[in-house]
Parts: structure tokens; C-alpha cells; sequence
């Protein structure tokens, strides 16, 4: 029997909604319309043909619309993101309802568990490797740098993963301990190795237990998890933000597995080093003793800036590779802003910079430039959207660029 992948409708002018749905729900087809006017929008199209609506609306009104439309149109499952009062909401028969303040993770289980009937193993995409269970080795093997201290720690990275050693890195966030776990599970001698990856900071409680632990319904939300027939890369991300209780379960768990199993290595990340989170009690002695056989520190951007402008061009040809783009000359004030400023966000927020820069960097102005720098350090979103990939020319538009560059 042939899969069938679920048709999905998202009715959102939200940005960073429909980037989240973007980053997440790619397995789905789906379609993105506003919902300006939701009753004209609904009347054009059949929701009969869709198995999953996401829908965003802030009035009791557009809310009226859509549920009595719905009542005539929808045949498939219906998932509300609203800041209307749950009492309002109540009244009606959503099958989920969110609030905008949602977790990326929740949008991801809810749309997975409103479509539990069709007849396909539906694989959830990484996101921002949030989940993501198997995954095939990177072709780069190794992070970029011609930083002396970054370079001894990529070599003890490569010895301590051949040796099947279990691996805490510390390191500011951005710094690029990401990479390190991508090197490390290339350079890992485990065959046929799968990849168990838990966010400790972003998930919730009860996903964590699925994830790590078997459940009644035996790990329903993954294809994988930590159990005696598991064999690869454990990830804990941010894994002094887990709490106590849980990091004593895990404790427990992985005295019983690695007894057993020598097919297990565990890397995982903190912002503080070992001796800080054992100092500031954010990591368990008894966890600490089977997750950090060995230990790597990584430095922030501003302590090694010559790795700024290699790591500029290294990203501009993945993005310029990527969205089909020509490559872009940087000025000599450009690279001195670059390597003046104090990137408090390190490498994400220089790949944030890089990106927009492939896309407008022949028609800013140097103050322009300040300013686009400037602006990804609050953490401002990025209004590059995905779905332009399908028409590079909007990307070119006097209206699109000032949009950008505002």
C-alpha cells in the first residue's frame, strides 16, 4: 500500500509562525494563505480536500467565521493557535488549541498526534534538531577554524570518539558545539549507529521521559529511544537544564545499559563546564560519572576573531550554494565591522548575518550593514522567507529588500 502523506492548510499572517511551520513540518504538504479576511479565504478554498487546518485568529468574529464555515467545509482535523479566552474557545469543537506562546516541540506533537490514523510512519524533521532520531553522518567532517586552541580541541574530540569515550563540551551558546557532535559522530567507530537527540533546555518534562524512557506505549512520539537495544549517539543538548529528577532517572538508566551494551556513547553540551555545574549543583555527581569520561571547552567568537572571516566565507558558500545565488565581495569596512564587533551571540548570530548578506550584500550601504549586524542581536526574526526559494526573483524586489533592511 502506498503512503499517504497528509494535506495540510495553515491560515496564519503570523511570520514566525509560518517559519516555525516551515522549519517543522516539512514532511507534510501543505499550503500557506493569510487570514486578513477569513471568510473570503475560506470560501475559496475546499477544506474537504485537507487533513490537517492550523489555523491563527485574534477576534471572536474571524473565529465565528471560521467555525461556521468549518461546519460545512472540514472533513479533516482542525488545530487552533489563538490568545482568545479558553472560555471562548470552549464553546467550540476544536480538536487542539494552542496559544501563541507555544513550544516549536508542541506544534510538531500535536500535528502528529491529530493524524495518528494514516496509514504511514509519518518521520518528523529536525528541528533545530529538537527531534531527531536517525540521521546520516554530515559531509563535513570537521568545524571550521585556524583558531590554535579550537584546533587541539578538535584533535582530542577525534581521539576521545574513536576510544568510544562519553563526552561533556562546554561553551558559551553559538560557540559551535553542535558541530563538535556532528565531528564526533562521524569520527565514532559505533557500526550502524543511530542518533537519539534531547534538547534539555527546550523540551518539556513528559517528552524527555518518552524520549529516554520506555513508556507504556513504548516510546510513542519516536522511532527510537533509550532502550537495552539502542545503538549510538545518546545527545543530551543543554543538559544542565534538566532537572534533577530527571537526570536521577537517567542515572539509573545508563548504569543498566552501559553494563550491557558498549555501543553507547553519550556527548552532551552545557554552558558551563563540568567543575561549574557540579559547583552551582546544575549536574548530578552520579550522571557526571558516566557522561563525562572526557571533557572538551570551546571558546567564544570574540576570543578567536580570526576564525570570523573564515567562517563568513564558509557559510556564504553554503548559502550561496543553496539558494542558487552569485557569490559577494566584501568590502574592506565591511570586514572591519565584522571583526570589530563583539557578537554576543557568536557563531548563530554571524550565520544570521551571512545569510543576509548573500541575498542583499551589493546594495546596502555600509551603514546598512551596521545597522542589519545590529539587528540579529535582539534576536529580531528573520523575514527571509523559505517559500521565496520557489521565486528567487521576489528576493530582488526594491519592496522585498526595504522590508529586509528596515
Amino acid at each position: 500500500m502506498t503512503a499517504v502523506i497528509p494535506k495540510t492548510l495553515i491560515i496564519s499572517d503570523n511570520k514566525k509562525i509560518q517559519q516555525t511551520i516551515y522549519e517543522n513540518l516539512l514532511p507534510f504538504k501543505f499550503e500557506i494563505t493569510k487570514s486578513n479576511n477569513i471568510r473570503q479565504v475560506l470560501s475559496q478554498k475546499q477544506l474537504a480536500e485537507y487533513d490537517l487546518i492550523i489555523s491563527t485568529t485574534d477576534s471572536t468574529e474571524e473565529l465565528l467565521s471560521f467555525v461556521n464555515l468549518c461546519k460545512i467545509q472540514k472533513n479533516g482535523k482542525l488545530l487552533l493557535i489563538s490568545d482568545l479566552e479558553d472560555k471562548v474557545l470552549k464553546k467550540h469543537n476544536f480538536d487542539c488549541c494552542m496559544h501563541t506562546a507555544f513550544e516549536e516541540v508542541d506544534l510538531i506533537m500535536n500535528a502528529h498526534r491529530l493524524l495518528t490514523n494514516f496509514n504511514q510512519k509519518i518521520r518528523l524533521m529536525e528541528m533545530k534538531k529538537k527531534i531527531h532520531s536517525k540521521r546520516i553522518a554530515k559531509k563535513e567532517l570537521t568545524p571550521v577554524t585556524s583558531d590554535p586552541f579550537i584546533k587541539s580541541q578538535i584533535k582530542n574530540a577525534a581521539i576521545f570518539a574513536e576510544k568510544g569515550n562519553n563526552i561533556f563540551i562546554s561553551g558559551p551558546t553559538g560557540s559551535g558545539k553542535s558541530r563538535f557532535v556532528d565531528f564526533i559522530y562521524n569520527c565514532s567507530p559505533i557500526v550502524d549507529k543511530h542518533y537519539l537527540y534531547a534538547d534539555c533546555k527546550n523540551f518539556t518534562e513528559p517528552y524527555i521521559n518518552d524520549l529516554l524512557f520506555e513508556n507504556a506505549a513504548g516510546g510513542k512520539y519516536y522511532s527510537d529511544y533509550l532502550n537495552e537495544k539502542f545503538q549510538g549517539i545518546l545527545f543530551l543538548d543543554n543538559i544542565t537544564s534538566m532537572s534533577l529528577e530527571t537526570q536521577s532517572m537517567l542515572a539509573a538508566r545508563l548504569e543498566l545499559l552501559l553494563k550491557e551494551s558498549k555501543d553507547i556513547q553519550i556527548i552532551s553540551t552545557s554552558n558551563h563546564t563540568k567543575t561549574e555545574a557540579l559547583q552551582e549543583f546544575l549536574l548530578l555527581p552520579t550522571l557526571a560519572t558516566y557522561i563525562c569520561e572526557s571533557s572538551l571547552n570551546l571558546t567564544p567568537l570574540t576570543e578567536r576573531k580570526e576564525d570570523i572571516l573564515i567562517l563568513f566565507d564558509h557559510f556564504q558558500n553554503v548559502f550561496n550554494s543553496k539558494y542558487n545565488l552569485q557569490p559577494k565581495t566584501l568590502s574592506r569596512n565591511f570586514k572591519y565591522l565584522l571583526t570589530t564587533y563583539n557578537w554576543p551571540q557568536n557563531i548563530e548570530q554571524l550565520k544570521i548575518v551571512v545569510k543576509k548578506f548573500c541575498f542583499f550584500g551589493e546594495q546596502i550601504t555600509e551603514k546598512q550593514f551596521k545597522k542589519m549586524i545590529d539587528s540579529t542581536e535582539t534576536g529580531k526574526f528573520d523575514l527571509i522567507p523559505y517559500i521565496a526559494t520557489k521565486k528567487p526573483e521576489a528576493y530582488h524586489t526594491p519592496k522585498f529588500l526595504h522590508q529586509n533592511l528596515k
